[in-house]
């Protein structure tokens, strides 16, 4: 598999991870060529998706030196980030970033410069946390389908 199919899917919280399994489903549908791994930031967390056909990595902390190797020796084209309401996707996209991954994608209210390469406006209404992913995914399936149309991959 190149490069810019694999994606990164990132979690800041355990509590952002207990909400994914609907944006999985959904990404796993909208984009079934793609190699997935779901980094999650908590050495359990591989017991909460044992039937997921894509790898899990814990990891103890996004902010160590072990996480920035492991991420740039990936070779992943894509991260994208999933935290939780107001918390800020812009630490893990900036080790992202320091990694060499292309393409960051997360949701977010602020602004961050080109830290993101696609910042998701998040809904304002009091929503379920996951149908705050959902809305994540959903607008990242059309952003990457409009990509891979006009240059036959994901990312370029």
């Amino acid at each position: 598999m190149s490069p810019d199919q694999r994606l990164l899917l990132g979690c800041d919280t355990v509590k952002t991870a207990h909400s994914l399994a609907p944006s999985l489903h959904h990404l796993q549908c909208h984009l079934p060529e793609a190699d997935m791994t779901l980094m999650l930031p908590d050495p359990d967390g591989t017991e909460l998706f044992p039937c997921s056909r894509m790898e899990i990595k814990s990891i103890s902390s996004w902010l160590d030196s072990y996480t920035l190797q492991w991420l740039s020796q990936v070779r992943f084209g894509i991260a994208i980030l999933f935290t939780e309401p107001l918390r800020s996707p812009y630490t893990m996209s900036y080790l992202c970033y320091l990694a060499g991954i292309p393409v960051r994608l997360g949701q977010s209210i602020e602004f961050g410069g080109g830290v993101l390469s696609y910042c998701v406006t998040p809904i304002q209404d009091q929503i379920t946390l996951e149908n705050y992913h959902l809305h994540l995914t959903q607008s990242i399936t059309s952003f990457l389908s409009s990509r891979e149309s006009k240059n036959g991959n994901l990312c370029h």
